[in-house]
C-alpha cells in the first residue's frame, strides 16, 4: 500500500506528469496483492507494474489504500478522520483542534441503539460549539464511504446498511462518492498547488515555513499553475529559489558602515 503511493508520486516527477495526477489519475502502480485488494487485474507474473484503471474509484492519493487505511479506525471508517486529512494535507487547510468537551464517538459502525456513523455525527453537528468544523469536516469524509477500514470497495456497511456517499460542503456543493470528491479538489486545484508548494518547499529547505517565505510560496505555485502544473518545474523552481541557494528567506539588506 505505501509502495503504490511512493512509485507513484515517482513516475509523476521522473515523467514530468501534472501534479494534479496526485489528485485524480487513470493509472496507478500494484503488484498481484494489491491488485487483487482493488478488485483490478494483475500482470501475469504478478509483478509491480503500470495499470490503466477503468474507473475513478482509485487514482490519486486520496483513492489509495495506504491513505484510506490510514485514516480508518480498526473496527469502521471515520469520515472525521478521513475529512481532516484532506483538509490538512492536501488543501493545507485544518480544523481547529476539538473543544474539550467534544466527546467520543463508538468504536463500531452500529452500535445497540440502532443508530449508524452519519446518523451519531449528525447529532454531534448539531452542537453548536461543534457544528461550523463538522461542516468542513464530514461532507468530504462522507464521500469515501464506499470504501472499508483497508480501503476496499463495499456495497453495504454493516448489519447490510446501504452506502451513503454524499455529503454537501459548506458552500452548498454536493459531493457524491470518490468521482465527486475528486471533481471537488480538483475545483480546488489553486489551494492544493499552493499548499503542495509550500510542503515541497519545507522538504527540501529541511525547516518549517516562516511568514518571510510566504511570497515565494505564493510565486512558486503561480508558476505550478503556469506550467499546465508540470512536476519537475516545481521541483526546479525550488532548487533556484533564494531560501534553497543560500539557507536564508530573503536577501538580506546591506548593512551601511558607521560614519
Amino acid at each position: 500500500m505505501v509502495r503504490e503511493v511512493t512509485d507513484v508520486f515517482d513516475v509523476i516527477v521522473r515523467e514530468n506528469r501534472s501534479v494534479l495526477e496526485l489528485l485524480d489519475a487513470d493509472w496507478t502502480i500494484v503488484g498481484a496483492p494489491l491488485a487483487e485488494h482493488y478488485g483490478i487485474a494483475a500482470s501475469a507474473n504478478g509483478d509491480v507494474h503500470r495499470v490503466a484503471l477503468p474507473s475513478r474509484e482509485r487514482g490519486g492519493v486520496v483513492a489509495s489504500a495506504a491513505v484510506l487505511t490510514l485514516t480508518s479506525h480498526p473496527l469502521r471508517t471515520s469520515p472525521v478522520l478521513r475529512g481532516k486529512w484532506i483538509l490538512e494535507t492536501i488543501l493545507g487547510t485544518p480544523p481547529p483542534p476539538p473543544p474539550a468537551n467534544a466527546g467520543v464517538l463508538p468504536a463500531e459502525e452500529v452500535q445497540k441503539d440502532g443508530l449508524s456513523l452519519r446518523q451519531r455525527l449528525e447529532q454531534h453537528r448539531a452542537r453548536a460549539e461543534c457544528r461550523s468544523c463538522h461542516e468542513r469536516i464530514d461532507p468530504l469524509g462522507f464521500a469515501l464511504e464506499a470504501y472499508d477500514p483497508i480501503g476496499r470497495l463495499r456495497a453495504a456497511l454493516a448489519e447490510d446498511r446501504p452506502v451513503d456517499a454524499i455529503g454537501t460542503l459548506p458552500d452548498g456543493t454536493v459531493v457524491d462518492g470518490m468521482a465527486g470528491l475528486k471533481d471537488a479538489l480538483l475545483a480546488r486545484r489553486d489551494v492544493f498547488a499552493t499548499n503542495l508548494a509550500g510542503k515541497l518547499l519545507a522538504f527540501a529547505l529541511n525547516r518549517g515555513l516562516t511568514a518571510a517565505d510566504d511570497a515565494l510560496v505564493l510565486d512558486l505555485a503561480s508558476r505550478l499553475a503556469w506550467s499546465g502544473y508540470s512536476a519537475r518545474t516545481l521541483i526546479e523552481d525550488i532548487a533556484g529559489s533564494y531560501p534553497f541557494r543560500h539557507r536564508s528567506p530573503e536577501p538580506r539588506a546591506p548593512v551601511e558602515a558607521n560614519r
